[in-house]
């Protein structure tokens, strides 16, 4: 299944230091389903739940044209999906 591409929300995290400092650390938040544009890769202008995916970022080593056995690429990089997008991608 694939055909998708595969965009996430950012996370940003406090990291804080020995001596009391901190500093935010971003990684990979909720990820979304966009349908790809003409090109078959680049996401489309929107997610399946609606999200606008100009303030997505694409997820690493995601290829919508390969295949895969869900929608997002396999790996431990991606810890939440979103539902809506779930559903929507695997009810085709």
């Amino acid at each position: 299944m694939n055909g998708y591409a595969a965009v996430y929300e950012i996370a940003t995290h406090r990291h804080w230091h020995l001596g009391g400092s901190s500093s935010s650390v971003e990684s990979i938040g909720k990820v979304h389903a966009a349908e790809t544009q003409s090109d078959g890769r680049a996401p489309g202008p929107l997610t399946l739940c609606g999200l606008d995916t100009a303030d997505l970022r694409a997820v690493p080593l995601d290829n919508p044209t390969d295949l895969y056995p869900t929608w997002y690429p396999p790996g431990d990089h991606v810890h939440t999906v979103c539902q809506r997008c779930n559903r929507l991608a695997t009810a085709h």
